[in-house]
């Protein structure tokens, strides 16, 4: 079996729309079992969009690491370097 290359890069406002799709297919997984899917679609809608995505990397506060296997987005992690930011509380 070859080796998949696995990488860590710094996202850019044209990742938005993968973040979007990886964001909406991840988030269910992450909700109690009873969380009702109107409730569900409704966070996803509003919070995980390809805008949302572009805003939030146009905060010099966050940075977004993409973890890329295969050239395929497997993975991100949010970092927001200032504790007072609207959603940290």
């Amino acid at each position: 079996m070859p080796e998949t290359e696995t990488r860590i890069c710094r996202a850019t406002a044209a990742d938005a729309e993968e973040l979007s799709r990886l964001s909406a297919a991840a988030f269910p997984l992450g909700c109690p079992a009873n969380t009702r899917p109107e409730d569900l679609a409704e966070y996803i809608t509003k919070e995980l969009t390809p805008e949302r995505f572009r805003t939030l990397l146009e905060d010099d506060r966050i940075v977004i690491l993409m973890v890329k296997t295969a050239n395929e987005l497997a993975g991100y992690a949010l970092i927001v370097r200032d504790a007072s930011h609207s959603q940290v509380q």
